[in-house]
């Protein structure tokens, strides 16, 4: 574990472990208090997520308490509500719940205890459940701020570490309970392999380090294959092999967040590009975001939120939008003009369609989709952009620019206007 901390911890820096109160954690926390008191010199507190869902759970919260009591470590408790629709069940609703509650605690590193046999079931299921490298990589000692010092650690040798130093640990009782997937691998499959096959756990920790590495590999050969591309180029993907335009294609959508649970799902939008006319648009949704063909390009594209169809600005600074925000600032040198500005009402709002702009003075106005078109802004963009109005006048355009009446030529105190949420 000492090499863990030396690896990624600075001396002074504030570390939180997850302790839950079983063996696994109750351990972990004791380590760690012992680790205090050497160079690592880390500032350790200890939180215990309450899902609620077991009625020993206010006795769990106590046993930490008193621990953390025991050894003056700081102690919190934050309840966590679990909600059951994402389709991995309880157990994974319970962890959605919980990574989200520690993603939010203000602290350098969270110390999950997560140890080698835990890697094992997790190469297991995840294999089972037909995983590509990285699900068969498992669990990483480090993930953002998430620390797992116990990674290379067996559980029989947490156990006895616990028993010499006459910790104490609440057992859930859930645990026993092989309806649960991951249970019934624990508890009936791995003691199985066990006893037919030397060192199994061991060497399913090993092989998840190797997918790992592969998986590594594969991310680099399609960084490889991207290049300086700020979009991913149809062109590139079909140049490629198929396995290899698939690569890209996973990777390009991991690298936008998007989880990409079947493989089949890749195989299905690379054959929509290969078929598709040249001017055509496919779209597919893979997991909960479009996946998307559009200037030869493939976009992602997540749910937009929903927008106010007038919005009123009545001198605020910023303003939400689409999940976004419109910046304003007032003051010298503004696109906008701000005398011009104050004779009327000023909102924003979605386009309806027929809107026609003149961003340059001695020059026809124009329909806005066309501007909207040759700027290049997506079709699934152009109605969530916030238009800014000065009574029934249009003003100003995101990506497009500022209308010539009320641009701010002189110099003068004006507007100056950012929208951030929607890009393109």
């Amino acid at each position: 574990m000492s090499q863990c901390l030396a690896r990624h911890l600075n001396p002074g820096q504030h570390l939180v472990v997850a302790l839950s109160g079983g063996l696994d954690s109750v351990v972990l926390t004791h380590l760690l208090d012992m680790s205090r008191r050497t160079p690592h010199a880390l500032r350790l507190s200890a939180v215990y997520i309450n899902h609620g869902l077991s009625p020993d759970a206010d006795a769990w919260r106590r046993h930490c308490e008193q621990c953390c009591a025991d050894w003056d470590i700081p102690f919190q408790s934050i309840p966590v509500q679990v909600v059951r629709d994402g389709g991995d069940g309880l157990e994974g609703a319970a962890r959605r719940a919980r990574y989200e509650a520690l993603s939010r605690i203000a602290a350098d590193w969270v110390a999950l205890a997560h140890h080698r046999d835990d890697q094992a079931e997790t190469l297991l299921l995840n294999l089972l459940r037909g995983t590509g490298p990285v699900g068969a990589g498992a669990m990483v000692e480090c993930t953002g701020k998430f620390l797992r010092p116990l990674l290379s650690v067996p559980r029989e040798q947490l156990r006895q570490y616990a028993e010499h130093h006459g910790l104490r640990w609440v057992e859930d009782g859930s645990n026993r309970d092989n309806a649960l997937r991951r249970n019934y691998l624990r508890n009936e499959i791995l003691p199985r392999l066990d006893r037919h096959f030397s060192a199994a756990s061991e060497n399913l920790a090993r092989a998840a380090t190797r997918f790992r590495v592969s998986a590594t590999l594969l991310a680099e050969l399609a960084e490889q294959d991207l290049g300086d591309e700020k979009r991913l180029p149809v062109a590139t993907l079909r140049r490629l092999s198929s396995d290899r335009a698939a690569n890209l294609l996973f990777w390009y959508l991991r690298w936008h967040g998007v989880r990409v649970r079947k493989s089949e799902e890749l195989s299905q939008f690379l054959r929509q590009l290969s078929v598709a006319a040249p001017d055509a648009e496919p779209c597919m949704m893979i997991g909960d975001v479009q996946v998307r063909r559009y200037r030869d390009a493939v976009w992602v594209v997540p749910p937009l939120s929903a927008a106010d169809s007038v919005l009123l600005w009545q001198g605020e600074g910023r303003l939400p939008w689409m999940g976004g925000e419109i910046s304003i600032r007032q003051g010298a040198g503004g696109l906008v003009s701000g005398e011009l500005i104050g004779r009327g009402q000023v909102s924003f709002r979605l386009r309806r369609g027929g809107e026609r702009f003149q961003p340059w003075a001695g020059r026809p106005s124009r329909p806005l989709k066309d501007w909207l078109r040759e700027r290049g802004i997506p079709p699934w963009i152009r109605s969530r952009l916030p238009l800014m109005y000065c009574d029934e006048e249009l003003i100003w355009v995101p990506g497009v620019g500022v209308a010539a009446k009320y641009r701010n030529i002189a110099g003068d105190s004006g507007i100056e206007l950012e929208f951030s949420g929607l890009t393109w």
